[in-house]
């Protein structure tokens, strides 16, 4: 019986109480061990069996199955492997004993919902790139304000230029403390306290949990002479706690503006996709009445006050301004490629120096460019030259261009909200990782050790906060684990981690997944990446929707999907050519729900086609054909290449 109990769990087709009755017998006769053995050796799940302790663990939790290869069989005098069989012996004894403690480790573990995660504190390598400038030398630029700077702030609440502000000097150590070194500084001020003196070197490797409340400050940082460097208004999680690390988010006010217009509406936007807690958010004023080049040794001078003045993460920087100060950070992102993450510019397309760097895809940061047809403030040709030049250099970069939508795109709270969660994900590409999340990426080297962290509420918080390309590797590495469940966890994390090319053409091969569950969080990740102008994503979804040997189910949730998303992603232009192009072809699909769906994407499309050529996705084949002829022909003449202009 315990033969025939082996044979049924080798070719994977044992009962979970036949299972247990293995187990049972694994137990009270530890030489079943040595059967086991012979009956599975030169097989390919051998290392499974013994690496991975599942000679007792996998029969009882049934997470790895040998599959039905296993029925090859070797037949050989037995006495050979008796000198083996005794060795295995042991071994197995050692592992069921071990695999016990780990199993009692992790009960432990989900039971405490820990934070802590395990695995080898081995050095993991940084990411590298190649960015214009260091970051040592951009920031030593900023030194000399740096080191004389002193902030002040209101007793209570808004303060106004005119009320008697608190000095306080930043203590020398700090101010002296090298700008590029790993170990930040994470002293965090409290509303109506001064900064502290003392300086921290502790990194953390956890997430900080959800804040209750923001804490809001207005103030103005001065140097030692009395002059002003910056004006500021300032969003905080209030007491993160002790080993907490926070992106910044800095925003740019209009011409004529202040520090107070884009702070909170900056805050409502992160606190929407659920990240108002990972990020202090600091509106600044410019010197004079609009931004202008001479603001930026000031605002390099404001990150390092921020810096060492709250547990900055120096790979979550983020900028973004509007109009005039959209223009602004359009000139400082340019000039600082390895300090930034991420750019929003709404408004105003100019002011950008960018040139040629190696693998801009892979080491510069990335762009969202927002702008209205009709604006007459600042011509949308501005932007249209931009994300040109964005194109043919090779950064990433998001562009919606709104029909009919004058000088006020930052209004819109759907975009707010997109580009906040657009930024969430962004990470300094050339920026190397802290050595708290070197340790804490070791923690994933493992293939089993990542596939189960990542099915953690705990593993998944800290390999998001980790994020960039260290994450995505782990992630990619797990699309092709053994259990559907992993890869379905890593699937769902890519959309909120995929900055690299060649990642979302990695993610559309699970499409293809036999588990239903991996597809549709590939489908879902798919689908948003591709409305942030991630064109693998997008061949991938339109490929699937026009493909009819695909789920029709699925086909027509990706291209109702598409159909939604079009008229928030821009005017027809190059970057959304291909959702245009699968409209069209839906237009002939045998399915009538599909061709609906065509239909609707194209007459409700930013595009606004004054009629729909007579075409009916009810109408028989023949009384299509003509209408979708002349679809075809809108279509062509729709992206021709636009004439030259007259000079």
């Amino acid at each position: 019986m315990t033969d025939e109990l082996i044979e049924r769990y080798l070719a994977g087709q044992a009962s979970p109480e036949q299972c247990q009755q293995l187990r049972a017998a694994l137990d009270a006769d530890p030489q079943l061990v040595g059967r086991l053995y012979r009956i599975a050796e030169r097989e390919c799940e051998l290392y499974e069996l013994f690496a991975q302790g599942a000679l007792v663990a996998a029969a009882a939790e049934l997470e790895v199955r040998p599959t039905a290869r296993l029925a090859r069989r070797r037949h050989s005098r037995p006495w050979r492997w008796l000198p083996v069989a005794a060795a295995v012996l042991m071994a197995g004894c050692a592992w069921v004993l071990i695999d016990r403690l780990r199993g009692e480790a992790h009960a432990r573990e989900a039971a405490q919902a820990s934070t802590t995660l395990p695995g080898s504190l081995a050095q993991v390598p940084a990411t590298s790139g190649t960015p214009s400038r260091t970051a040592s030398t951009t920031h030593a630029d900023a030194a000399p304000a740096t080191k004389a700077m002193a902030e002040r702030s209101p007793e209570n609440g808004r303060g106004d230029d005119q009320g008697d502000l608190s000095r306080t000097r930043i203590p020398q150590e700090i101010a002296d403390a090298p700008a590029g070194e790993a170990a930040a500084i994470a002293t965090v001020p409290s509303p109506n306290q001064a900064l502290a003196g003392a300086a921290r070197t502790a990194t953390p490797s956890h997430p900080a949990p959800s804040p209750l409340s923001i804490d809001s400050r207005d103030g103005e940082v001065y140097d030692d002479s009395g002059l002003s460097v910056m004006r500021y208004t300032l969003r905080a999680p209030h007491a993160p706690s002790s080993d907490a690390r926070l992106g910044l988010a800095l925003c740019f006010h209009g011409a004529g503006g202040d520090e107070r217009w884009l702070a909170d509406p900056m805050l409502e936007a992160l606190r929407a996709s659920g990240a108002s807690g990972e990020f202090v958010v600091a509106s600044l004023k410019s010197q004079g009445k609009n931004w202008e080049a001479a603001d930026e040794p000031r605002v390099l001078a404001f990150i390092e006050w921020a810096r060492h003045s709250y547990p900055i993460d120096t790979r979550r920087i983020v900028l973004q301004g509007v109009s005039n100060g959209g223009w602004f950070v359009n000139f400082f992102s340019s000039r600082h490629l390895d300090l930034v993450a991420g750019v929003v510019t709404l408004c105003n397309g100019g002011g950008f120096d960018l040139h040629k760097v190696p693998d801009a895809a892979d080491t510069a940061p990335e762009f969202y460019v927002v702008h209205g047809t009709d604006d007459r403030d600042v011509n949308v040709k501005s932007s249209r030259a931009a994300v040109t030049s964005l194109r043919s250099l090779g950064y990433r970069f998001v562009y919606r261009e709104y029909p009919g939508v004058a000088h006020n795109v930052f209004d819109d709270e759907r975009t707010r909200r997109d580009f906040a969660s657009w930024v969430e994900r962004q990470r300094a590409k050339g920026a190397a990782l802290a050595e708290d999340d070197r340790k804490a990426l070791a923690a994933f080297t493992r293939s089993e050790d990542a596939d189960r962290l990542i099915q953690t509420p705990a593993g998944a918080a800290t390999l998001l906060r980790i994020g960039g390309v260290p994450a995505e590797r782990v992630l990619v590495r797990c699309l092709h684990a053994r259990a559907a469940p992993v890869r379905a966890s890593a699937a769902g994390l890519l959309a909120r981690t995929i900055c690299s090319p060649g990642v979302s053409a990695l993610l559309a091969q699970s499409l293809d997944d036999r588990d239903d569950a991996v597809r549709q969080a590939a489908l879902s990740s798919l689908l948003k990446v591709a409305d942030w102008n991630d064109q693998e994503a997008l061949v991938a979804l339109c490929l699937f929707a026009g493909t009819r040997n695909h789920p029709r189910d699925d086909r027509l949730l990706v291209a109702d999907r598409l159909v939604r998303s079009l008229s928030f992603r821009s005017s027809p232009g190059p970057d959304n050519q291909l959702v245009y192009e699968l409209m069209i072809h839906l237009l002939e699909d045998e399915d009538q729900d599909l061709r609906t769906a065509g239909l609707s994407g194209l007459v409700n499309s930013p595009a606004k086609p004054a009629t729909a050529f007579g075409y009916r996705p009810d109408a028989p084949l023949s009384a299509r054909h003509e209408p979708v002829a002349r679809w075809k022909s809108w279509y062509l003449a729709l992206f021709a290449p636009p004439a030259p202009e007259k000079k």
